[in-house]
Formats: C-alpha cells, structure tokens, sequence
C-alpha cells in the first residue's frame, strides 16, 4: 500500500473541475457493476482455529458511477466510483459449519488514465485504461460477536472497454476492470484472528453515458 498516492486520487476531482467547463468535453456514466472479487487468504490465524480454517468473500453487484474529462481526441481522466456494495464474508475448510460469519461494505474510488482508439467522430470507440485504485472496508459486522477491521488499500488498476454514441449527448458503455487490492483482516473477541486477504478483483460494467 503507497498512502501517499490518495491524496493525489482525492485531488484528481477537483483539478478537472478546476479546467472550466467545455462543450462536449466531460461525460457522466450511469450503470450496473457486477463484482468478482477473486480473493484468496494466507489463512485463518488465531486460538482455537483448527488448521485450514479460512474465509471466503462473496461476490456482489453495485451501482457504478463514473465521471469522465477529455483532455485530447484520444486521452482521457476518468473517476470511477459506485454505491459500496455489502459482501458477505463465509468460513471455510473445518469451521463452514458457522456459515456467514461477517458482512463488509468497500468504498473502492479509482482514477484511469483513458487511451480511446478510432477518430472522435466515429460512434463505436474502444479504449484501454491504467490507473489507481483506493479501497477502504466500511461497515463491518460480525454475526459471532467479533470486532472486525480491515486496512485500507492502494494498487493499481486497469480497464478495457468500449462506448457507442447514440447521438451527441447519449451513448451506451461497457467496461471490465481489474485491480490490486490487499488487505489485513483482524477480528477481536476473546481471542484475537488474523489473515491477510489479497484480493484480484473483476469488475464488469454496462450503462449508459451523458456528454455535457
């Protein structure tokens, strides 16, 4: 985790507004995003823990939000965001006995760098995208009475997508994501359990798009 590139992905919002509005230059992008979230621990530490015990984060949907500012005919700023979506956190291996043990929500703001392909004119562009993902676990909650927390994160992410324009203000998109995502889980209680979750998440993304 690099804590001093948040700042930086804070920043990015308000820097863009800060150019001034032109025509045709931003778009705001409204869809559903489907989420992989492709996980896997170090395992399952802590007294009483019998070995292989572990958990499992569940997959889950969101709204995606997204702003986009173009800087030229092919580059573009574009902040992803999305209504914080609740997973479900399931044992595993010798404990699944205790079935959903926790639930977690994640606020996961992510800046890319745009690279659109074809001429601006044309309807159907593909465009590729690298960037920074931050992610912050909020809302934890335990239904075994531990106290859970999971640090923040910050890697990188990437993106490959396409958007069609159905006239000059409205179009339709499409976008798959991935990131790096890393986690240090903690849950409290008597004793104390600790695992370090990497997560590669796969994010795909459909809507529809509003240039102004």
């Amino acid at each position: 985790m690099n804590n001093k590139l948040i700042p930086l992905l804070l920043a990015v919002p308000a820097l863009l507004c800060a150019q001034g509005a032109a025509a045709q230059l931003n778009s705001f992008k409204l869809g559903m995003a489907s989420i992989d979230v492709n996980s896997r621990t170090t395992g399952l530490r802590g007294i009483g823990v019998p070995a292989g015990g572990d958990l499992e984060i569940k997959d889950a949907s969101t709204l995606a939000i997204c702003y986009t500012r173009e800087l030229s005919p092919h580059l573009s700023v574009e902040v992803a965001l999305g209504v914080p979506p609740r997973h479900d956190v399931m044992a595993k291996g010798p404990i699944a006995f205790l079935g959903r043990v926790a639930t977690v929500k994640q606020f996961a703001p992510t800046v890319f760098l745009n690279y659109s392909f074809l001429d601006a004119s044309s309807a159907f562009r593909p465009f590729v995208g690298i960037g920074v993902n931050y992610t912050r676990f909020i809302g934890a909650k335990s239904m075994i009475g531990q106290k859970i927390e999971l640090s923040d994160s910050t890697g990188l992410a990437g993106q490959v997508g396409a958007t069609y324009a159905i006239n000059k203000q409205w179009g339709l998109y499409g976008a798959f994501i991935m990131a790096k995502v890393e986690s240090d889980l903690v849950a409290t209680a008597t004793t104390v359990q600790t695992t370090t979750i990497d997560f590669r998440p796969k994010v795909l993304t459909v809507g529809v798009s509003y240039k102004f």
